[in-house]
């Protein structure tokens, strides 16, 4: 088995249990790890405790695959197992919610209204972060020229100005992905369920 494989496997195993309504993510997890126990040996609890991890991510990995592909960014086509809403461009088929103490894949036609505005309020706050971030290295790479125009030692200008490219491209990628999450939380608050109606 290759990583393709087991990426293939976890996403057969979400879309089964979702379609089953068994959509608590420790039930998936598990799911998949009682499909590899065949582990002996005095580091079994170990490797076990990695497959968990390893699972758990990958889970979520897959649900958020398709939100990613949707959006335009990610390699490859977007997962079949995990459609986006028609009409909306971030909005993801399902989100972990809490629930019963679990970390549950609820449906979006299933989530309540104040579980809506907690997802678009995450997003919220992930877009601010997002932009202080890319606000904060455009301001560490001027005040490193600063530093170096008045002669600090340790740095060559060449060096300073492919740095200071570097860090804009990344403020850049950061600016992008603030604005996505703020999108997201945008479409969150104004998704109104499948019959469509809103309150404007």
């Amino acid at each position: 088995m290759n990583k393709e494989d087991q990426m293939r496997e976890v996403r057969e195993v979400v879309a089964e249990m979702q379609a089953r309504g068994d959509g608590q993510k420790p039930w998936m997890v598990k799911e998949l790890c009682d499909r590899h126990d065949d582990i002996e040996g005095p580091d079994r609890d170990w490797h076990r405790i990695c497959a968990y991890d390893a699972m758990d991510a990958a889970v979520r990995e897959v649900v958020g695959a398709g939100k990613q592909k949707r959006a335009g960014r990610g390699d490859g086509p977007q997962q079949p197992d995990l459609p986006g809403l028609p009409g909306w461009t971030r909005l993801q088929r399902s989100y972990f919610v809490p629930r019963d103490g679990q970390s549950a894949l609820v449906d979006i036609w299933d989530l309540t209204d104040d579980e809506i505005e907690a997802k678009a309020c995450e997003h919220d706050a992930q877009s601010v972060g997002h932009t202080e971030h890319a606000s904060q290295l455009r301001q560490f790479a001027r005040e490193r020229r600063m530093k170096m125009t008045a002669g600090a030692e340790g740095l060559t200008p060449i060096v300073t100005a492919m740095t200071d490219a570097a860090l804009e491209r990344r403020a850049q990628d950061l600016d992008e992905s603030g604005q996505s999450h703020q999108d997201h939380a945008d479409d969150m608050r104004r998704y109104t369920g499948p019959d469509g109606d809103d309150d404007d």
